[in-house]
């Protein structure tokens, strides 16, 4: 029951927030009074609906979905479909922010040998995509602490696999690079990937380039050697 008057408390908000946009006045924020009425005025959609809305932020106008700015926008990994750039604001990261430090703290405090190793991170796509559009937003993060707001900040210093590999020139070295760090972390303690798809793909990718990625670390480690 308090779970329920809490999430009518937050949409509330938000529509309080957002009737003075683009698509609140379309769809009558203003007049929304909680979920039933929400559920009548807004059916379930694609991404393809949002299309004309999102061609309009990527324009550089502002107060189409929400009255936040839009920050950039993140493009999906799906695998079975094309890539779908969703609006960032501020506020959204925030959100991400505080989800993840509630689910660290209860992972940390469960399994308190996690907090002993270093982490795989992957949230955000491998690879940066590249739009075919003109557009007067940026789009992606730089990297996966970038993604989560600060709670990422806190959790740099613990990356098995530094964002730096996104810049790779293609998914042959980018999948190279991701087998020689996961590899190389003997201490790695949290594989955190948040597509169920992409985990498996990483994983297969990774197998296939053992070899030569143990070859790259053979070679660092003698060149260390020789320096000492």
């Amino acid at each position: 029951e308090r779970a329920a008057e809490e999430q009518a408390a937050i949409l509330r908000s938000l529509l309080a927030g957002n009737a003075d946009t683009v698509f609140g006045r379309e769809h009558g924020f203003a007049a929304i009074r909680g979920p039933a009425d929400y559920a009548k005025a807004l059916p379930p959609r694609g991404y393809g609906d949002f299309l004309p809305y999102i061609r309009r932020i990527r324009d550089g106008r502002e107060a189409i979905l929400t009255r936040e700015p839009v920050r950039l926008f993140e493009p999906t990994s799906g695998t079975g479909a094309a890539t779908k750039f969703i609006p960032y604001t501020a506020g959204l990261r925030a959100q991400y922010g505080r989800a993840a430090r509630a689910w660290l703290g209860d992972l940390y405090e469960s399994v308190p040998a996690i907090r002993r190793g270093r982490h795989w991170w992957s949230v955000s796509p491998s690879e940066r995509a590249r739009p075919d559009f003109p557009t007067a937003v940026p789009v992606g993060f730089d990297d996966d602490a970038d993604y989560l707001g600060g709670i990422g900040r806190i959790l740099e210093g613990s990356m098995a696999v530094p964002s730096s590999i996104k810049a790779a020139k293609d998914s042959e070295e980018f999948f190279e690079l991701l087998a020689y760090y996961l590899l190389s972390a003997g201490d790695l303690s949290l594989a955190a990937v948040w597509n169920p798809s992409y985990f498996g793909i990483a994983f297969g990718e990774c197998i296939a380039r053992a070899e030569s990625a143990c070859l790259r670390m053979r070679a660092r480690s003698g060149g260390a050697a020789r320096r000492g």
